[in-house]
């Protein structure tokens, strides 16, 4: 991987190098070198000093200089001395590799490599191999968020989200198109969905007063390894198509989260048409006035209790249980007993999945 390229660089060159080299990443592995490794008390003081591309910095008697694609630093070039001769070997090296690093970067960059995976563009049995390589945990816990922008802004949604969460070993920030980017970052394991969906509110706020992006974030399950980011993916991809049929007014929508829609979503075409048609005509449906509807769904949101629902809606009781009994004679579902409240809310949750016509993953 990149560091045999960088260590065969290092050993082309190092007849003609007077001073200990090496490379090191954000992490503090050494990728190449041409003498003994330093101490990490010193690996700790050259990630400290140096964070920029392309300038030259001093530690401890070194040289130092960044490269990377962005304006921070990925890796970390030293070179022994602070004299011109080091400088300028420093910089040497850093225009050489940072040529390196361009050629190669769609076959060794850490983000392009879990873009790939969740892609479903590499070979499961090369994930591990290639992580290690990478010094990636492979086994590591972790969680695919999409982040949908809706309305298009003035600053890229990309440069803000980067610099809300800096590429390294734990955060891997990549867009898929204009519209979407991906967040792929660890978490412990007795994480809760609370605290993901607090972490998505907070991406939300950043690019909205930042940008004044509006967005919509979808949250998948835990990915428990690398190669289980494909399917992690695919979840966060449908929490987002489910909640735009069933919770359009939500802007943070996780697959666990999902109930029943996210059954519905998975069935033929065909057999929800067949169901609605069994349970529910169209005339059914449109015999409903707004006002019958608007009552319906406030009295399965009190978990259909008449007299809470009486008092949302401020009407008396039994003008709530005229209503209910209006929807009985007319489709010939008590809503008032459970299972009929179960066909009625699951028909309606069919219809409106149906007129979404939604785009199956």
């Amino acid at each position: 991987m990149i560091k045999k390229v960088f260590q065969n660089v290092i050993n082309q060159m190092d007849i003609f190098l007077n001073s200990p080299v090496g490379v090191i990443n954000r992490e503090g592995f050494v990728l190449a070198s041409n003498s003994a490794e330093l101490s990490e008390e010193e690996y700790a003081g050259f990630l400290a000093s140096c964070s920029a591309c392309m300038e030259i910095a001093e530690c401890r008697g070194y040289s130092l200089c960044g490269i990377g694609k962005g304006s921070k630093a990925e890796y970390l070039i030293y070179v022994r001395g602070i004299d011109a001769d080091a400088k300028r070997t420093c910089m040497m090296l850093a225009v050489s590799l940072s040529n390196i690093c361009q050629f190669y970067d769609e076959k060794y960059d850490r983000t392009t490599f879990v873009k790939n995976i969740i892609s479903d563009n590499t070979l499961p049995l090369d994930v591990r191999q290639r992580a290690r390589e990478l010094h990636i945990d492979y086994e590591q816990r972790r969680i695919v968020f999409i982040v949908k922008v809706l309305q298009a802004g003035d600053v890229a949604a990309l440069d803000i989200f980067l610099e809300m969460f800096p590429q390294h070993n734990h955060n891997f920030v990549f867009s898929m198109d204009d519209s979407t980017i991906v967040f792929v970052t660890d978490i412990e394991a007795g994480t809760q969905e609370a605290e993901l969906e607090a972490l998505a509110q907070t991406i939300i706020d950043n690019l909205n007063s930042e940008a004044m992006l509006n967005v919509m974030v979808g949250i998948s399950t835990p990915a428990e390894t690398l190669s289980e980011l494909a399917p992690s993916y695919k979840e966060a991809q449908v929490a987002l198509e489910v909640g735009r049929v069933f919770d359009g007014d939500k802007y943070i929508l996780s697959y666990k989260s999902l109930g029943i829609g996210r059954l519905i979503y998975h069935l033929p075409t065909r057999l929800c048409e067949l169901f609605l048609h069994e349970v529910l005509t169209k005339k059914d449906f449109d015999a409903l006035d707004e006002e019958i509807i608007t009552t319906i769904y406030e009295f399965f949101k009190n978990d259909l209790n008449v007299s809470e629902t009486a008092r949302q809606l401020y009407i008396h009781r039994n003008t709530l249980v005229y209503r209910l009994d209006k929807v009985l004679k007319t489709i010939g579902l008590d809503l008032r007993k459970f299972d009929d409240a179960v066909v009625f809310k699951v028909a309606m949750m069919v219809n409106q999945y149906l007129i979404a016509n939604p785009i199956k993953i």
